[in-house]
C-alpha cells in the first residue's frame, strides 16, 4: 500500500471527532467514515432491516449525518493530519433496492461499501449456526455468496467495496478449502464489475487465515482489494492494518487507496 487508508469506519458509538483523532495517532492518512444505512431513521421507515445494531447513535435523517461533518469542517481543515471521507455502508436488501438506491444516490458520496447482513429468512449472517449436516451448513454458505454475487451483478447504486464478505464465518464454521472454492464466483464478478473486496480488519483479528484464503481468491482473480478496520470505537482504527498489508505483498495485490 502506498498510502495507509483505512476504508470502513462508524460514528455511532465514539463521535466524529474522535475518530479522526485516532486516525492521526495511529498515522492513517485517509480515514473514510462509512455509517450503516440502517443507522439513519429515516430509510428505516421503508425498508425493512432485520439485521441492526441495538445500540448506538440513530440519525434522524440523511442532512443529520452529513452535518457531523460540516460542523466539524474547520477542524477538520486546521488539525486534522488525515483526509476525512464521507461514506456509507449499504446493506444490500432484496426486493428493497429501489428505495435504498434512491435514499443513496440524493448525496454524491466519497465512497460506497456495501454488505449482506442477513439472510432470505431474515437470520444475521452473524448468528450462531449449528449445522447438523455438513449439506446444511454448505447450502447457508451458498446462499451467502450468492447473495453477494448478485449484489455485485446487480447493484442500483454505484458502490466502490464489497465489505466483510466472509463475515458468515462468525458463527457457521466452513473449511479453507471449502472456502476458496465458494470465493472464486466471487472474485471474479468484483474484478468483471470493477469492485474491490475488502481485507476487513475485524475479520484479520479473529480469522485471520481464513482472510488470507480470500487474499488468494482475489489473487488469482485479479479485482482489486480495500483495506477497512471496521472500527465503532476510534481505539480499534486501523486494526489488522499491517497483516492485511503482508497479505497484499504476498500475493501482489492491488489496494484502492
Amino acid at each position: 500500500m502506498d498510502r495507509k487508508s483505512d476504508n470502513h469506519t462508524h460514528i455511532l458509538f465514539d463521535p466524529l471527532e474522535q475518530m479522526i483523532e485516532g486516525a492521526a495517532q495511529r498515522g492513517i492518512k485517509s480515514i473514510s467514515i462509512t455509517e450503516h444505512i440502517s443507522q439513519i431513521k429515516e430509510i428505516r421507515g421503508s425498508v425493512n432491516f432485520r439485521s441492526t445494531h441495538s445500540s448506538g447513535r440513530i440519525f434522524q435523517n440523511l442532512d443529520e449525518y452529513l452535518q457531523e461533518f460540516s460542523s466539524l469542517q474547520k477542524y477538520i481543515d486546521s488539525k486534522s493530519s488525515a483526509n476525512v471521507r464521507k461514506g456509507l455502508e449499504v446493506d444490500y436488501i432484496p426486493g428493497y433496492e429501489k428505495e435504498i438506491s434512491r435514499f443513496v444516490n440524493s448525496y454524491r458520496w466519497d465512497i460506497i461499501l456495501r454488505s449482506v447482513h442477513e439472510l432470505s429468512d431474515g437470520s444475521d449472517v452473524e448468528a450462531k449456526f449449528d449445522p447438523q449436516s455438513s449439506s446444511m451448513r454448505a447450502r447457508r454458505w451458498t446462499e451467502y455468496i450468492g447473495t453477494e454475487i448478485a449484489l455485485v451483478k446487480e447493484s442500483e447504486i454505484r458502490f466502490d467495496v464489497l465489505t466483510h464478505p466472509i463475515r458468515m464465518l462468525v458463527g457457521t464454521p466452513v473449511t479453507e478449502e471449502e472456502l476458496l472454492e465458494l470465493l472464486q464466483e466471487l472474485a471474479e464478478a468484483c474484478r468483471t464489475e470493477k469492485r474491490a473486496i475488502e481485507l476487513n480488519g475485524k475479520d484479520l483479528t479473529t480469522h485471520p487465515r481464513h482472510v488470507a484464503v480470500l487474499a488468494k481468491a482475489c489473487s488469482q482473480a485479479g479485482c482489486s482489494i480495500s483495506f477497512g478496520s471496521d472500527a465503532h470505537h476510534s481505539n480499534e482504527i486501523a486494526r489488522g492494518y499491517e497483516r492485511a498489508r503482508e497479505l497484499a505483498e504476498s500475493f501482489n495485490l492491488n489496494f484502492i487507496t
